[in-house]
């Protein structure tokens, strides 16, 4: 009897999920992303890798050093200076 209660509910749930890919327009839903979170997926800061440890940073938090050839983006003092000693 529980055998046949079990594989009764499998059944029905099989037929329920085939009827609704076959009879729902577009089978499933897609939701828009919220106003909210669109902004963190369009706008952005620009990383920049640090040359002395290749730790990337963002643009803002990095400090500038212009060389010779062009400018280089540090994580930090000590890396600034490491690499001014090596270059």
């Amino acid at each position: 009897m529980i055998i046949r209660l079990i594989i009764s509910i499998v059944l029905f749930y099989i037929v329920y999920r085939i009827g609704k890919l076959l009879f729902m327009p577009g089978g499933r839903t897609v939701k828009p992303i919220p106003k909210r979170h669109q902004e963190n997926l369009t706008g952005g800061e620009d990383l920049v890798e640090d040359p002395c440890c290749h730790t990337y940073i963002p643009i803002s938090d990095a400090l500038a050093w212009k060389g010779p050839d062009k400018n280089h983006y540090f994580c930090s003092q000590k890396c600034l200076d490491q690499y001014r000693e090596n270059h």
